[in-house]
């Protein structure tokens, strides 16, 4: 896989301001956007579709313009303006027309890293006939006890490595990580599908991968302990502020950027 999708369109983040959105937010030295698409470009991606919207739009386009790895990496910006307030699933129909049918991509959430073994996994296993997606499920957590899981996590039900459902409160599951997957086009006819489905509300990433589960198009891709980071609440900054000794190892060294 060559190609990936980042959204960093959001509403009021409950991390950062739009002077310093969470994208942007240091760790380990670096901005967290920065140490993922380094982390991209070392497991063979070439090309970055980024999609920017809402107060913090600007400056994400503007710090990405400054960043060095865009020297090895092909970064498309789709900035849908300050004013975005549709939620992440659907920014993410905003940029279709940038991915060919039937071609997977990496989708990543612009507030993670992960533990630079995974992307590469994620990159280069090829999807089985007929899988039009691979989701990222939490194994091995205790090797990880930093990670807490709150009871409304969303979670996952496979046979074998094909998921069957997708949902929170299920029983005899593991808890998905939206924050890293692969997919093709299928998945922007699914968010459709989950818009209409939840009625007006907004529709989320789980949403629409619940509609490719029920079309039996997922399969796993375990973590089996690996590490990854998200700075998506306050709750999550300070802890892994507090964490940096077990943050900095998901890093890339500067010097191994392609």
């Amino acid at each position: 896989v060559r190609d990936a999708l980042i959204s960093c369109a959001s509403m009021q983040p409950a991390v950062g301001s739009p002077s310093a959105p969470k994208e942007l937010l240091q760790v380990a030295g670096q901005p967290v956007l920065l140490h993922l698409l380094r982390q991209m470009a070392n497991a063979g991606v070439t090309r970055v579709v980024v999609v920017v919207g809402g107060p913090a739009a600007a400056r994400i386009e503007e710090e990405l313009r400054d960043f060095p790895v865009t020297a090895h990496v092909d970064v498309e910006v789709v900035d849908l303006g300050a004013s975005y307030n549709g939620g992440y699933a659907r920014s993410l129909l905003r940029a279709r027309d940038r991915f060919a049918p039937g071609e997977p991509f990496l989708l990543c959430a612009g507030d993670h890293v992960f533990e630079s073994e995974l992307i590469r996994d994620m990159a280069n296993t090829p999807l089985p006939p007929g899988v039009h997606g691979r989701v990222l499920v939490e194994t091995g957590l205790e090797t990880y006890p930093q990670r807490m899981l709150p009871p409304t996590a969303v979670r996952v039900e496979a046979n074998g490595d094909r998921v069957t459902r997708v949902g929170a409160g299920l029983s005899d599951s593991l808890p998905l990580e939206t924050g890293l997957t692969l997919v093709d086009d299928q998945l922007f006819d699914a968010i459709d599908v989950a818009d209409r489905i939840v009625h007006g509300d907004r529709p989320s990433l789980a949403d629409a991968l619940r509609v490719l589960a029920d079309r039996r198009v997922l399969s796993v891709m375990r973590t089996e302990g690996r590490r990854w980071l998200a700075l998506e609440t306050a709750s999550q900054l300070q802890r892994e502020q507090a964490n940096l000794a077990v943050a900095g190892t998901l890093m890339i060294p500067e010097e191994e950027d392609q």
